[in-house]
This record gives structure tokens, sequence and C-alpha cells, in this order.
């Protein structure tokens, strides 16, 4: 296999490393990429089963992208309970039939053990650090954390996360869904389908529901080319919060619009009526085929690059420039790991109003540090959340926004403080 990125593995599948177990220091990016594999491989081992939180009623993929909790005790931590899960992993290989090797049952991760982990399809795929390094062959970079950070806030390690216009009351962006929530209202989410259709187009098709050898009325894409067509249409394809209210008004029997929701029923992606088609099940279908995973791995990594340079040339040049790219050129001041992600995941989120909120800072206090720029910008991504439900509003909708405020402020303090990130220099070829 290829070299991880991560010294203590590639050492240990050298052979000139000593197992990893009980005595090793933490936190360590080893022993979590092992957490990320036995979570994908193995998902059914006790104890595994009780060893990820759960947020919200669901289990998250990887605890390393808590901010909070008992989860962010463990990730990168060999302690007991992971001496007793890979214990437990061992004795479950050993019990199966026909396989390759026996291992042995010590609880630590030996050379035969790490080997075994990744073999055959992993049960789960779950968009995480060691998932990526060891199904992919891709080394641990600064261009896959930011990656792995971004997509652990936006789809929560899962790649069929959808989102349903469930942003709050006035904000419906239609449907967004893949690792970095691409929007069908910024036409984002166009881009990732048409890159689809470009790598694959016959399988993506099919999916969606063309029959091979069919031409149909336009040509044997008729289904998909709908589709892209819809999407290309970004915001002119779906209510905004004026033109809801009219048509609830207009056409009182129906079930009631809403912001984000498509004027053409028959392509309404994030909620589909009855007897409409179901594209909500195509898009969930498409994002779980390893296929399609790794094209949009390929798309994620090369939407990076295009954040943090603009002079990148790996991205498709016939897509519009992403709003607030090239923070390389834009934030010199922000040089080190930890700074850089964090302002990559601000402009997935608030595109080029991140840019301005810099300007204006630096441009007010010259000599302030990346640290002082990064809170004023944590301060600002809280703010943005208010500004679009001012006070005066129903008390409901100022409730929403401000957990939203403080939700966004909370994530960015785990970026400021979580040891995943570092003061060194960032480059995205490291």
């Amino acid at each position: 296999m290829a070299t991880t990125g991560i010294t203590r593995l590639d050492d240990l599948l050298a052979g000139v490393g000593a197992p990893i177990g009980l005595n090793e220091p933490a936190p360590s990016f080893a022993v979590g990429a092992v957490q990320d594999l036995l979570k994908c491989w193995f998902p059914d081992t006790l104890p595994l089963t009780d060893y990820w939180p759960k947020v919200a009623g669901r289990k998250w993929a990887a605890p390393l992208f808590f901010a909070q909790g008992s989860a962010s005790a463990h990730y990168g931590v060999y302690d007991q309970r992971m001496h007793n899960l890979v214990l437990a992993v061992q004795q479950k290989w050993n019990r199966l039939e026909g396989k390759p090797f026996d291992l042995p049952e010590t609880g630590e991760i030996d050379r035969l053990t790490l080997s075994m982990l990744p073999i055959g399809t992993a049960h789960q795929p779950y968009a995480t650090p060691g998932y990526f390094i060891f199904a992919h062959e891709l080394k641990l970079t600064h261009t896959l954390k930011a990656l792995t950070m971004i997509a652990a806030r936006e789809c929560l390690c899962d790649f069929t996360t959808p989102n349903r216009n469930n942003d709050g009351p006035g904000l419906g962006a239609g449907l967004s869904c893949g690792l970095f929530h691409w929007s069908q209202k910024t036409g984002r989410l166009f881009e990732l389908i048409d890159y689809f259709f470009e790598k694959a187009p016959d399988a993506l098709s099919a999916i969606f529901g063309d029959k091979p050898n069919t031409l149909g009325p336009i040509g044997p894409y008729f289904r998909i080319k709908r589709v892209l067509d819809q999407l290309e249409l970004k915001n002119v394809a779906l209510y905004t919060r004026a033109s809801a209210a009219q048509h609830n008004t207009d056409f009182p029997n129906e079930r009631k619009r809403k912001a984000g929701d498509s004027i053409d029923r028959s392509l309404e992606f994030a909620n589909p009526d009855p007897g409409q088609p179901n594209w909500l099940n195509c898009f969930t279908e498409m994002l779980s085929t390893v296929r399609f995973q790794k094209l949009m791995l390929e798309f994620g990594l090369a939407t990076i690059q295009r954040m943090y340079d603009d002079t990148y040339e790996g991205y498709p040049e016939d897509y519009r420039p992403i709003p607030g790219e090239g923070v390389k050129q834009w934030a010199p001041k922000l040089t080190t790991e930890r700074g850089v992600i964090f302002t990559l995941d601000m402009v997935n989120q608030h595109g080029k109003d991140v840019k301005t909120w810099y300007r204006r800072f630096v441009t007010a206090h010259p000599n302030a540090g990346e640290g002082e720029i990064l809170h004023e910008l944590q301060d600002r991504g809280g703010e943005f959340w208010m500004k679009l439900k001012p006070l005066a509003t129903k008390p409901e909708q100022v409730k929403a926004k401000e957990s939203q405020r403080d939700g966004d402020r909370a994530r960015r303090q785990f970026y400021l403080d979580t040891w995943y990130l570092g003061p060194d220099v960032y480059d995205p070829r490291l």
C-alpha cells in the first residue's frame, strides 16, 4: 500500500515499528486512523457499538470532530476501552472461515492486524481520515484534513446525509448534499452532479431512471439532463419567501410551499410530492455508491485547493469562481494549518463575506496577529445568523437563530482548540 503520511503507521507497515498499544503517546494520528477503520469495517463489533457517542439520536462516525463531550477524550487515545475493542476484533477475525491468516489476540495493533483492517470492502464507508487513507490510498495532508474537518460538520461524516431545507425560516436553499453540502440554490450542487455526469454518464443516468439503449424524447440521458437543467437554474427555479407566500394565497388547497421548494413540482428534489418522481432517493442512491463517493472526494479535494489558491488549475475551468476563493491570496496573515483550515471552513459556509470581514478588520487593526483575526472571524460568523433574522421576528425564529449562532461559534472554537490542527505552516502538498 502507498504511504499514509502518518509515520507511526508507515513504520508499522514496513515492519520496523513496535505494536501500537496502551503505552502509545496520546493523542495520536495513528490511533485515530485505526479508530476510523474499525468504525467503517467492523461496525457491529462489541464494544464498538457503544464506543461511539450519539448526537441527536444518531451515532457519529468519528469523535475527533466533537468540540465537547466524552468523545473528544477518546479519539486518538489508546485507552483500556480501545484495547478491549481491538481484542474483540482480533477474536472475531480468528473465528472467520477461510481467513488468510490468524491474528495474535493481544489487543494491540501489530503489522498483521493493521494489514487486516482494510481487507475487502468497508461495511459502512464514512468520510473520515482513516477511511480515505486506507480505502483510497491518500496521504494525511493538510488538504485532506481540511476536507474531513468540513465534511464532519456539513454531512456528519456520512456521504448520504442530505439537507432538506432545514436551515430555518426563509433560508431554503433547495436540496444540499455531499461532503460540503453543495447547494441547489447557489448552483454548486449542479457543478457536483455535472462533474459526475462528465466522468460517469451511463452509471449516473441509470441511477436517475434512464434506461440503456432507450433514446427518449431528447436522447439517451433524458431524465438526468432534466435534473441537471433544473439544478443549473439555481435560485430561479425555487420559491423565494415572497413567492411562496403568494402561492399559498392563490392555491390554499395545495400543500403549502416554503422558500427553497421547487416551483416545478415534478422536479422537486428535497421534498417530493406524492405521485411525483422521488428524486431524493436517486440522490441518496448516488451518494451511497462507492464510485460516486470516489468522484466526490476527487471533486472535494479540487474544491479545497481552489478555495485555498485561486491559481490552482485542477478545478474545472468551466465552473464559476467559488465565492471567497483564494484564501492564500487575500489573507496573507493566515498561514498556519489551524488558521487556514478554520478560514476554509468559513468560506465554505459564508462565501465571499469572509474576505470582507478579514479585510475590514486588518485595515482597522494592521498589527493584529493571526489569533486575533481568527477570533474576529469567529464573531462575525456568529453575528451573520442573527442578521438574517432580527430580534423583531417571532420568538421561535429568534431562538432558532440564536441556537445557530451559538453552534457556529462553538464549531469555530473547536477548530481553534483541537490538537488535530497544528501551528505548522499550511502547505497543500504536506
